[in-house]
């Protein structure tokens, strides 16, 4: 199971310190900094609580790492989604199957050499 147990300060200090990493809380808010100018991005995925509007300082977050090629490939092929990052901070996602279930006919997701690739929902145990 994926625990939630990072404080937001602890969270913002992490991030300053590994831009590439994200953080996801249990409402589906997601906050990232962007390398360059340290801004805080705050994000909330497709489906995030929708009562719960703003990040708050009692939250507790997770960890989001980017991925190799390999492991993103086989996520995808095990239907999870997939959010490619490109460095310029535009992102492009893959989902296998798309919100009108329709099948999308792809074998994997691209292989793109200046963009990190995130699962929000996958956890690697460590």
């Amino acid at each position: 199971m994926m625990e939630y147990n990072i404080g937001t300060i602890e969270l913002l200090s992490i991030l300053d310190e590994n831009p590439t990493y994200r953080g996801i809380n249990k409402f589906g808010h997601t906050l990232f900094v962007r390398k360059n100018t340290k801004e805080i991005i705050h994000r909330k995925i497709k489906n995030a609580d929708r009562k719960k509007k703003h990040v708050s300082l009692n939250d507790k977050w997770r960890l989001v790492k980017p991925i190799d090629y390999e492991k993103a490939n086989e996520l995808f092929k095990n239907f999870r989604v997939i959010e490619l990052r490109f460095a310029d901070g535009t992102k492009r996602i893959f989902r296998k199957m798309p919100y009108n279930n329709n099948p999308i006919i792809e074998s994997g997701v691209p292989k793109v050499q200046d963009a990190l690739y995130y699962c929000l929902s996958y956890h690697e145990e460590e």
